[in-house]
């Protein structure tokens, strides 16, 4: 009987930690710098798990950044990788950040049809509150860190964060990996 009960409780708790490790919540209040929120669930990311993929966007390895298992969304023409969610009514900060690394290789330098845009689209207004494009013809990068900042009291509003396009040859690379919104 006891025996019988130590593997009830063992499979109850393997178990419970397996729905845990699937589950889409942000890791929430941090202490850091200025402490905060953090909003984005799966932002390295491991798997795809969390997000929206559509159209030509999968999850790769990305050796050459930062150490060998580090895995990034691999955006071609017509990619979208989107995460939602919404804010409490009772958490009013009011400051925001969106920061991510980016690797874009374009060695056809097209500022026309190579480009990453990512945006933070407000759901309940149907307003898009931030946004950045880079484009084929600016520098490649490796791994940079972009920031997207802006201000509002949202609470209560379900948000988007979006990063689409991409590429539209086979040897230009975009990457998004280590994706982080910060409320504080």
């Amino acid at each position: 009987m006891k025996h019988s009960l130590l593997i009830a409780a063992i499979t109850c708790a393997l178990f419970a930690t397996s729905l845990e490790a699937q589950s889409c919540q942000p890791p929430g209040y941090f202490v850091g710098a200025w402490g905060g929120y953090e909003w984005i669930a799966n932002g390295q990311p491991a798997n795809s798990n969390c997000w929206t993929l559509t159209g030509n966007v999968s999850v790769v390895s990305t050796p050459g950044c930062t150490h060998s298992t580090s895995k990034a969304f691999d955006m071609h023409y017509g990619a979208r990788v989107i995460q939602q969610f919404t804010i409490p009514s009772d958490l009013t900060l009011t400051h925001w950040n969106l920061s991510y690394l980016l690797t874009m290789q374009d060695p056809n330098d097209d500022g026309w049809w190579n480009r990453l845009k990512a945006t933070v689209y407000d759901v309940t207004t149907g307003q898009n509150l931030a946004s950045q494009t880079y484009w084929g013809d600016d520098p490649d990068i490796t791994c940079t860190r972009r920031d997207l900042t802006f201000t509002g009291n949202l609470a209560g509003h379900t948000l988007q964060v979006i990063f689409s396009d991409g590429s539209a040859y086979p040897d230009t690379v975009f990457r998004v990996r280590s994706i982080s919104l910060i409320q504080y």
